[in-house]
């Protein structure tokens, strides 16, 4: 079973497919090789109130099975008050020989809660058998809801996540709870000592452009500062070939963390040499133009970006004066020229 590329953002029942109990559930996979999809309405009895849970869920069956879950952006809980457990990648029903890849996925839950009941976790694993074999590496797992039991993470078992490494964390109260009845650990520190887990992984703010948008949020990367999602991943290339947006990982850093790369701190950082003979500029036509002086090997590219970071266009650079026709509205964008290990990035005005 996978589920791969997907968006979920819910704030009202409007986004939910379907209802158990008080339970909404944005998406449900309990079959193997099947997924679930949201729809664009579903319930039908107006906004989630107080002691209703919003899970991102993902069950599985009494079988022996992998399931993959990989490039997803999850945002929940912006403009969704009331104690309420929230939960962006949920696991659930598992048995020991089951297996759970959980890569390269960006989850975000926020807003605020009225009470302090129920916990909220960017990632939640119970197993109502036995534990599972579970794999987290890759994931951006940001809770910054307010009041309350917020938890990056929350697991029945540290047994459960067999690889738990490479993560990018953001939590604004205790880091995770572990076992049915929780034991709270109040920091990361904590939770990599008792846990062993996370020794590669990170704490701070991943950056994201708009993650607190009720509407249409969005977990991009910021491309113009710097951000631990860039460059300090696990290489699961040979799994996670693409990002969520289609972009070929190995185009920029294919360890960058969440569900997108990274586009574009450690590619100008002095990490990597700077490019210093290339000349771009836009013309009276609106075209971009990029003279290159040098040797141009097959890895060498340019790349349009624009200023929320989403790829435009890319192509090889084949000759050392290149023009590309601008379909672009006016506006700023960063033109992206990568070869090898060399790299520069020059910001120019459509009008």
């Amino acid at each position: 079973m996978m589920l791969s590329g997907s968006s979920f953002y819910a704030q009202t029942s409007s986004k939910v497919v379907f209802a158990s109990g008080t339970t909404r559930y944005l998406f449900e996979c309990t079959t193997a090789g099947t997924t679930g999809n949201v729809q664009p309405s579903g319930i039908a009895s107006g906004t989630i109130t107080d002691n209703t849970a919003v899970w991102s869920y993902v069950a599985t069956l009494p079988n022996t099975y992998t399931t993959t879950i990989k490039n997803n952006v999850i945002d929940l809980g912006n403009g969704l008050a009331g104690d309420i457990a929230i939960f962006g990648i949920a696991q659930e029903g598992a048995i020991a020989n089951d297996i759970s890849n959980t890569y390269h996925n960006s989850i975000y839950i926020g807003g605020v809660a009225t009470g302090t009941t129920n916990n909220t976790a960017a990632f939640y694993h119970h197993a109502e058998t036995a534990a599972p074999s579970i794999d987290l590496r890759n994931n951006i797992l940001a809770n910054n809801r307010k009041n309350g039991s917020q938890l990056a993470i929350y697991s029945d078992a540290y047994s459960a996540l067999t690889t738990c490494d490479y993560n990018l964390y953001q939590y604004t109260g205790n880091f995770g709870a572990v076992g049915t009845t929780p034991t709270y650990l109040p920091d990361f520190a904590s939770w990599q000592l008792n846990s062993s887990k996370d020794v590669h992984s990170y704490v701070s703010d991943p950056k994201f452009i708009d993650p607190t948008n009720s509407t249409l949020p969005n977990l991009q990367i910021m491309s113009t500062v710097y951000t631990d999602a860039d460059a300090k991943g696990a290489d699961l290339l040979s799994v996670v070939a693409d990002d969520y947006n289609g972009t070929n990982r190995s185009l920029y850093s294919p360890n960058d963390i969440g569900a997108y790369v990274v586009i574009n701190y450690s590619d100008v950082s002095e990490q990597h040499a700077e490019l210093q003979n290339c000349l771009v500029y836009s013309d009276e036509n609106n075209q971009i133009n990029i003279h290159y002086v040098g040797d141009l090997s097959k890895d060498t590219r340019v790349t349009v970006v624009n200023t929320i970071g989403q790829t435009l266009h890319s192509q090889q650079l084949v000759n050392t004066f290149t023009t590309i026709e601008s379909r672009l509205n006016s506006g700023i964008y960063l033109i992206l020229i990568k070869s090898g290990l060399k790299s520069t990035t020059r910001k120019i005005i459509i009008n």
